[in-house]
């Protein structure tokens, strides 16, 4: 071969080398948008969570302008149907198949989780659930828990009932489907093993409007536990009032800010005709700490109002996308994201927050009793923290 082919084989090879190094490079620069699915009720008896789940997460993305690591932000929206989870499922698909999201932030039902649990999984796309979820979606390795296990969040509000307060007899009331049944049972185990005794259990369909036979049929205790989705609490407690009910209300998550005004009694003639209410909440706006004060003071010029749970579990999702990518270097991958997610330790609004291996979070929980402010507004005042609640089987 005469050198000026050797120089020109060598030429070409160079050239091939330059383009191909070009072509990773902007491979690098052009992965496209970080697609970020949004799962929640917008329509139906429930559309009250969705606004309140996309303030939150918007207000977060806006902090980080819509970008990270070099990528921008895409929020894709889906309504989670909360009577129908195969409705719920197809839209999952659509995310995941035509849009092409990276990470979902959703659903917000256990129904619905439990309906697209298995296709989550065998897609691996992450799902970072924002009011908990079951222990066994976790091992399935697509789902990560905030701020934990459903069957954990409560736990500590059976003990607190049963040592602090004294009950001794309890009768609940909730919602007849899986998260409902995790939140009041997990409590009624552990105040049962206490020595306490549950006299009495009902259950509510999804949707029900009638909320008054519940409250009649109440039997007698020391206090009756409830969790129930806003609009059906401000439609129970007003039945409770109208048939003069007095038993002392143990409530989980409490009746949201935005949900007092529409309740006919004041909070506070509530608690005169009961006695006690106390509730069990995963953050209110006035947690006493840096970054919840932070958080509250920017969705208020944001907004133009306080935020509610909704809103910062919501915020708190949109943080842990946000600080995973970082930790990836910008890398949406399953793996690579999910392996950041599960390294993440986060100063959040709600307090620390920090995933074991299973993707169940470990974060506080927050003992409140119900406040008239001076300005006339009713919400929660946090009374005692219950530090870094987390799931025994971690």
């Amino acid at each position: 071969m005469t050198k000026r082919g050797l120089f020109r084989l060598l030429g070409l090879a160079l050239v091939a080398g330059l383009l191909a190094l070009l072509a990773a490079c902007g491979s690098e620069e052009d992965k496209g948008p970080v697609k970020v699915g949004f799962v929640w009720p917008f329509t139906g008896f429930s559309a009250d969570y969705g606004p309140r789940g996309e303030e939150g997460i918007t207000l977060r993305l806006e902090e980080a302008d819509f970008e990270v690591e070099g990528r921008a932000i895409e929020l894709i929206i889906a309504d989670e149907d909360v009577l129908d989870a195969s409705l719920t499922l197809e839209r999952v698909k659509k995310l995941v198949e035509q849009d092409q999201v990276d990470v979902i932030i959703g659903p917000l039902f256990g129904s619905s989780q439990e309906a697209v649990g298995p296709y989550i999984n065998e897609m691996q796309v992450p799902a970072i659930q924002v009011h908990g979820c079951s222990y066994a979606l976790g091992e399935g390795g697509s789902f990560f828990c905030s701020p934990g296990s459903s069957e954990a969040l409560s736990a500590g509000f059976g003990t607190y009932l049963y040592e602090e307060l004294g009950y001794r007899t309890l009768t609940t009331l909730a919602p007849d489907y899986v998260y409902g049944h995790q939140l009041i049972e997990t409590t009624t185990d552990v105040f049962e093993a206490l020595g306490g005794e549950v006299v009495q259990q009902q259950w509510v369909p999804l949707g029900t409007v009638d909320m008054l036979p519940y409250a009649t049929n109440l039997e007698d205790a020391d206090a009756l536990l409830t969790w129930l989705v806003p609009a059906d609490m401000v439609s129970f407690l007003n039945g409770y009032q109208d048939v003069g009910r007095d038993l002392p209300l143990a409530m989980i998550h409490g009746l949201f800010d935005d949900f007092m005004k529409d309740f006919g009694p004041t909070i506070q003639e509530l608690e005169d005709s009961t006695g006690e209410i106390t509730g069990l909440v995963g953050w209110t706006w006035l947690v006493d700490h840096s970054v919840s004060a932070d958080f509250v003071e920017n969705f208020e010029e944001r907004w133009g109002k306080k935020p509610t749970l909704d809103h910062s579990n919501a915020y708190v999702a949109a943080d842990i996308v946000i600080e995973a990518l970082k930790a990836s270097d910008g890398d949406s991958e399953f793996e690579a994201l999910s392996e950041a997610i599960l390294g993440l330790d986060l100063e959040t609004p709600i307090g620390q927050l920090t995933f074991s291996s299973s993707g169940m979070a470990s974060s506080d929980r927050y003992i409140v009793k119900p406040t008239v402010l001076d300005d006339g507004r009713h919400t929660w005042l946090p009374i005692e923290t219950l530090n870094n609640i987390k799931d025994p089987r971690d």
